[in-house]
């Protein structure tokens, strides 16, 4: 930092990665409005042009927001007194300004948090003239949603398949392309489509109460002959054995299938398990006619397959890095292995076993001194591995993080701080960890 200093709240730009700090204290007391910017990648600080106003020189806490490019300070203090000021702070042009919706009231160190599925912040409590309970919900302004679909083809084949894509920004609330449904918001998706008909793909997007359309028509040619083909893999079987049947066709709308379902689709598989040799034959059908589908059987029509016996079923687990691979070896004797799942850390794959397997949460908590004067403080420090989240209570202060160090409140009698994690498990509201400390306060003596 360009010179010591603490508190001050500071919070990252998704948008580049570079972390902003704004204000503090300063060694011997003094308040700084200054705003830092520091380049992880780069290991660089600068110090920026904006400033914080006077009334916030510690501006805390602060909350960055991705879908505005903004940072967010909630209250915070130049000295004299806590405000209630909501400030916003634009990284891209170095603005710090103060908004006319403010606080409840004056605060500083609320508890604040963005709720990433509607763009909205929470601040838990703080302290202005006294602790407050309060639990504000602020809604920054978001800019109006665009959208856009297209597709790679257009007209299209009577009969052939295009990729549609369509992307949309600012889509807060949904996104909806017609015939597709509901697709992920803010970014950029694809489908093959094959209409037989010319369709519209329209896209409605909405966010911060804003709808937008984005209209687009792919349109479809008139239909040509079908053509069509039918493979069975493998033709040789074990009785009772399954092989696929696969069936495929051109400027079709629909397929039948003999001695097998196809449920009308112009191209699939199936698994099928004859109980002696079969020709299966499909015949599909579209504007431009029906035609038997081509294979191996005779005449060139159908695909024949040939039938002949059995294996132990065994299921077992390994492990390919953090990947479980499931082998089955059937009664057909045929080996398969599939991936179930891809554990990811805390959790790990363990030969043997078919599932992820999550590690117990562990680690401490310490406070230095554990034993102070009257009205003295201690540092309270605790890291934990395997959890997913922590508390740290006592003395009418709570802190969260699976690891952190903070000085108490001043310690008037027998004080235990205690810290409660969840791991990764799916137990619910189980605590997973449980550990405290207490310190102990040196009695004191009055001369009479």
């Amino acid at each position: 930092m360009p010179a010591d200093r603490a508190p001050y709240s500071c919070a990252t730009d998704v948008a580049t990665g570079k972390i902003y700090c704004f204000g503090g204290v300063q060694t011997g007391g003094g308040y700084t409005s200054q705003i830092v910017e520091y380049n992880p990648t780069s290991d660089t600080l600068v110090t920026k042009s904006a400033t914080t106003p006077t009334a916030q020189k510690v501006a805390r806490p602060c909350i960055a927001l991705s879908a505005t490019n903004n940072i967010y300070c909630f209250g915070g203090t130049g000295g004299d007194a806590a405000t209630n000021a909501i400030s916003t702070y634009t990284p891209a042009s170095d603005t710090f300004t103060t908004g006319s919706v403010t606080l409840p009231s004056a605060r500083v160190d609320s508890g604040c948090a963005l709720n990433s599925l509607t763009n909205k912040i929470y601040c838990l409590g703080g302290y202005g003239s006294s602790f407050l309970t309060q639990i504000i919900e602020y809604a920054p302004t978001l800019p109006a949603p665009t959208c856009s679909v297209w597709a790679d083809t257009n007209p299209l084949g009577y009969g052939n398949s295009t990729t549609l894509h369509w992307t949309s920004e600012n889509a807060n609330t949904s996104f909806y392309v017609n015939t597709i449904g509901y697709v992920t918001a803010n970014t950029s998706g694809s489908a093959t489509v094959g209409p037989s008909e010319t369709t519209n793909y329209d896209g409605t997007a909405i966010g911060s109460g804003i709808t937008t359309e984005c209209e687009f028509t792919l349109s479809v040619n008139p239909p040509p002959t079908p053509t069509c083909s039918i493979t069975v893999d493998p033709t040789e079987i074990i009785e009772g054995q399954n092989t696929t049947l696969e069936w495929s066709s051109t400027n079709a709308t629909s397929c039948e299938g003999d001695n097998f379902e196809t449920d009308g689709e112009t191209d699939g598989s199936v698994s099928v398990a004859p109980s002696g040799s079969t020709t299966y034959i499909a015949t599909c059908s579209g504007d431009g006619g029906s035609v038997q589908c081509s294979g191996t059987g005779e005449n060139g029509i159908g695909a024949e397959i040939e039938v002949s016996a059995q294996c132990e079923e065994l299921v077992s687990y390994t492990c390919d890095g953090d990947t479980i691979i499931e082998t089955e070896m059937s009664i057909y004797c045929e080996e398969t292995e599939t991936e179930i799942d891809t554990c990811e850390a805390p959790e790990f794959c363990s030969a043997g076993v078919g599932s992820c397997i999550t590690p117990n949460a562990t680690g401490w908590i310490t406070a230095s001194p554990r034993l102070v004067g009257l009205s003295g403080t201690s540092v309270i420090s605790w890291e934990v591995g395997d959890a997913e989240s922590c508390t740290v209570s006592g003395n009418g202060q709570t802190w969260t993080g699976t690891s952190g160090s903070h000085a108490s409140s001043p310690i008037t009698i027998l004080t235990t701080y205690t810290l409660v994690c969840d791991d990764a498990d799916l137990d619910g509201d189980e605590d997973d960890l449980t550990d405290s400390v207490t310190i102990l306060r040196v009695p004191g003596f009055r001369e009479l």
